[in-house]
């Protein structure tokens, strides 16, 4: 499926490739991923695949987006399978190989007029896993997983150069529950985000304060780089 996905955006058009790269602080963890899409001729709809590697499993499917007005609305899409080592339900450090499947989607509004940028994203996200899970990085017990993320985020411009990078201030509010567990992170945020330090890199420097009791309550801090080719 990845392959024909991959197949796909080579020969429908020029290829956009994407490399991130995430690092958090609480709980301590990120990945590095890459994906490559391609748009189908005269369509807002692209196609791709995706890969993405964290301290403990893989994260690799297809991918299908669909952008309007330059990416005031962004619909993305991700079906996926994971393979890696996770902890079973009952243990709290001894891993063992499973996997789990993932589906996605995510609607990502941004409304841009000139000084100011208004960021809405909403994602919904299902797994099935071959086991029960201890989720120590969200400190939850899951199985089969149906969660809800919100993330509402106001941007004030403080500097724009004429080779198009501009700096932001913002913050922003993220709320995720799941079905099952009910609120899983719930986190007030602010930072800077550097956009086109080099053509397509973007960089985000994030502060927050997990509110949800346990292992994420607290201060932390996030690097988030994206970079599109």
């Amino acid at each position: 499926m990845l392959m024909t996905a991959l197949a796909l955006a080579a020969i429908t058009g020029s290829p956009e490739y994407t490399l991130t790269g995430v690092a958090r602080s609480r709980p301590a963890g990120g990945f590095i991923g890459a994906s490559v899409t391609s748009q189908f001729d005269d369509s807002d709809w692209s196609i791709g695949g995706y890969a993405n590697y964290f301290y403990y499993w893989v994260d690799a499917g297809v991918k299908l987006d669909w952008k309007y007005m330059d990416g005031f609305l962004y619909f993305e899409n991700w079906v996926g399978f994971e393979p890696g080592l996770f902890v079973y339900s009952g243990e709290t450090e001894k891993r063992e190989f499973a996997y789990r499947g993932t589906a996605r989607s995510r609607l990502t509004v941004n409304y841009r007029p000139s000084w100011f940028w208004l960021y809405s994203r909403s994602t919904i996200e299902g797994r099935l896993r071959s086991f029960v899970e201890n989720d120590i990085f969200r400190d939850a017990i899951l199985r089969h997983e149906l969660s809800l993320e919100q993330a509402t985020a106001t941007l004030f411009l403080l500097h724009k150069s004429e080779d198009e990078s501009s700096l932001w201030t913002y913050g922003e509010f993220t709320f995720v529950t799941e079905l099952s567990n009910g609120v899983l992170d719930l986190r007030p945020s602010g930072g800077l985000l550097y956009e086109n330090i080099l053509p397509g890199l973007t960089l985000v420097l994030d502060i927050y304060y997990g509110l949800r009791p346990g292992i994420m309550e607290g201060l932390g801090a996030l690097i988030f780089v994206w970079w599109t080719l």
